[in-house]
């Protein structure tokens, strides 16, 4: 690797008089100030040093290679980038972080900052539950931060075996108006993906959640609420473009559905929820979870071009249920349901499940436009007291084939002179054993992708 740049850290010592000296010698220092590369382990043996030494705009380059310390970003600007390996992972000693009422177990904590995080791996290592009381593992813990995730990916948030300990792998919080961008992310074997939560009394965050993978671990039979996207309070923005798949529960013994793809609600359902909305939800694909959109008192919202695909068994599976005044849902593909859309009014669950009244708000003025329903026993149940306008349903067969998600990794390799193979091993001492799949050209690499386990796995070229 090449250096850093001297120029970058240079500081001017001797008097200078000419006036085209000053100019660049201003220059020079802005330039220092605006950004410098700093480079783990090359510069500094750990990400924390490397964060400790950073000023304003610098960027930290972090080679491939486990990193199995928590980091923490308090009141700095700054970008964390990876490589291919880069792998932040979680121990059983990481330090609890205690913010409000529940003590958090991050491997990234960030406070007070603008921060963006690109090619990162992050590793729950499935340690939900392993520390006394309460604490929840988190692969990144932002509070009141200005967050760009990009090209990341967060496996193993949750407790071995499946049960009722918490872990989410992104959270989000914040009273002061911030921005929070999630985008190109892979979450699979996890209890959930993300959540985020502002202010109470004003939209404090604005979200935009796209082109995401989320695999979840369903069906289960676990008695723990989640959901892949959680958004509660406070919160406005996008969600377009994302895949999810697998949050559904099969037990019957609880008053609530518990697994969502999109939730849109704060913890309790308090009937004082406080502002939140409007969402834009569309282009995103659903398929086998248990509910696939929760929206509560999400006026405004507006839920277009989405495709939802079967559900699993389990309390209440359907569509898309939703509150609030003025919402469209329009050009939307449900297949394979017992129900498509629930526009709540008076009684939001239904018999045998409690009758919550008003705490979850009604559905009024929504509008109904251009859905398709394919084996859909029942379209669209709109439940006293909820109103809405209803023009160009379409009933019927669909198209398109059903889809199939399998996770999987991308391998890739600079394209050199000679024959190479790829061999996979359990663990780093092998047995090794040669892959099956071939690699295909992509301009000036090799790619090749091969299914992913839930297990670790090792690559190499031979």
């Amino acid at each position: 690797m090449r250096p850093m740049n001297p120029i970058l850290n240079h500081r001017p010592t001797a008097t200078l008089t000419h006036p085209l000296t000053k100019l660049i010698a201003t220059v020079a220092v802005a330039t220092s100030a605006v950004a410098s590369e700093l480079r783990v382990p090359e510069n500094y043996p750990t990400i924390q040093a490397a964060v400790d030494a950073a000023g304003t705009n610098d960027v930290i380059q972090i080679a491939p290679g486990v990193y199995p310390a928590q980091v923490q970003v308090i009141s700095k600007k700054l970008t964390l980038v990876g490589r291919p390996g880069t792998i932040l992972r979680a121990t059983p000693s990481l330090p609890v972080v205690p913010e409000g009422t529940v003590a958090h177990i991050p491997i990234l904590y960030l406070r007070d900052s603008d921060v963006v995080v690109r090619g990162l791996i992050f590793e729950g290592e499935r340690l939900a539950g392993r520390a006394p009381g309460s604490d929840e593992l988190r692969g990144i813990l932002s509070r009141g931060c200005n967050l760009e995730v990009e090209d990341c990916a967060f496996y193993g948030f949750r407790d071995t075996p499946t049960g009722s300990e918490s872990a989410t792998p992104l959270v989000a919080t914040s009273e002061r108006v911030v921005q929070v961008r999630v985008a190109g992310c892979t979450f699979a074997d996890g209890q959930s993906a993300l959540f985020c939560v502002g202010a109470s009394s004003e939209r404090s965050m604005d979200i935009s959640i796209e082109n995401n993978t989320i695999l979840g671990l369903g069906p289960v039979n676990r008695g723990l609420n989640t959901a892949a996207i959680h958004i509660g309070e406070g919160v406005s923005g996008r969600i377009s473009g994302n895949t999810i798949s697998g949050f559904s529960y099969t037990g019957t013994g609880i008053e609530f559905p518990i697994c969502y793809g999109i939730l849109l609600s704060n913890q309790a359902n308090d009937p004082e929820f406080g502002i939140a909305g409007p969402l834009i939800i569309e282009g995103n694909t659903f398929r086998d979870n248990q509910m696939h959109i929760s929206l509560t008192k999400a006026n405004g919202s507006l839920v277009r071009n989405n495709r939802f695909q079967g559900t699993a068994p389990g309390i209440l599976p359907l569509g898309l249920a939703i509150s609030g005044t003025n919402v469209t849902i329009a050009n939307n593909q449900f297949e394979n349901l017992p129900e498509g859309i629930r526009l709540i009014g008076q009684h939001p669950l239904q018999d045998p499940l409690p009758d919550l009244g008003d705490a979850l708000g009604f559905a009024f003025d929504a509008q109904i436009i251009s859905n398709r329903f394919c084996n859909v026993t029942t379209p669209i149940n709109r439940q006293v007291l909820a109103t809405a306008t209803e023009t160009g349903t379409q009933l019927g067969a669909c198209d398109s084939p059903p889809l199939s998600i399998t996770p999987s990794v991308v391998l890739s390799w600079p394209t050199v002179a000679g024959l190479w193979s790829v061999e996979s091993a359990p663990q780093l001492g092998g047995p090794w054993t040669p892959s099956t799949a071939s690699p295909t050209p992509e301009g000036e690499r090799q790619m090749l992708v091969v299914p992913a386990e839930r297990a670790h796995h090792f690559f190499r070229l031979r």
